[in-house]
């Protein structure tokens, strides 16, 4: 009898904790979401989340890079050392491509395909949840690129991050390249 069974977390810092998931749901099938490292860092850096141990690390544009690079390179071991079903799914590619990203993430998890998928924003939610309902809204192209807008610079700290897909990262060269060019597409996805 199949196990229906379904526990969504979109908690990014639980990356850190893949070798306790793979103990505890061996069989669990994990999405690793990316975007470019430089708005993920921005992002966090712009919210004031509830303060804890792990959101004190986002109250400087350092320290998040620091924070963002130690996950990735927890990571990348992970990655490496484990037996992981995952796919990985850049926030880049969602929305240059949402149809072709769309069917590959269905596929990897065993769902049917439907049209209603593309649809995301008009669709009815179902299942329950514990969380308040945040607005849905339609992946946009102006989410990206925070990182060189709005007077945040991150020239100082961009070379310390890694840019890593969290296991497929650039080599040493690479990430030299992309830190000049001031990109950090992320190879290997």
């Amino acid at each position: 009898m199949p196990d229906d069974r379904v526990f969504v977390d979109k908690l990014p810092l639980n990356l850190a904790l893949l070798p306790l998931i793979h103990l505890l749901f061996p069989g669990a099938k994990i999405i690793l979401a990316l975007r470019d490292p430089r708005d993920v860092i921005v992002s966090c850096y712009r919210n004031r989340f509830a303060m804890n141990a792990a959101m004190f690390q986002f109250l400087s544009l350092e320290t998040s890079a620091h924070y963002y690079d130690a996950v990735m390179a927890l990571t990348v071991v992970s990655r490496a050392k484990l037996p992981l079903s995952l796919h990985v799914l850049r926030y880049e590619d969602l929305v240059g491509d949402l149809r072709g990203t769309a069917r590959s993430l269905l596929e990897f998890l065993g769902v049917e395909w439907t049209d209603d998928v593309l649809n995301h924003v008009e669709t009815p939610r179902s299942g329950a949840r514990s969380a308040p309902r945040a607005p849905r809204r339609s992946c946009a192209r102006s989410i990206g690129h925070r990182w060189s807008s709005g007077g945040t610079t991150i020239s100082n700290w961009r070379r310390s991050c890694r840019c890593s897909d969290g296991g497929r990262g650039p080599s040493a060269t690479r990430r030299k390249k992309a830190s000049r060019a001031g990109s950090c597409r992320i190879p290997g996805t």
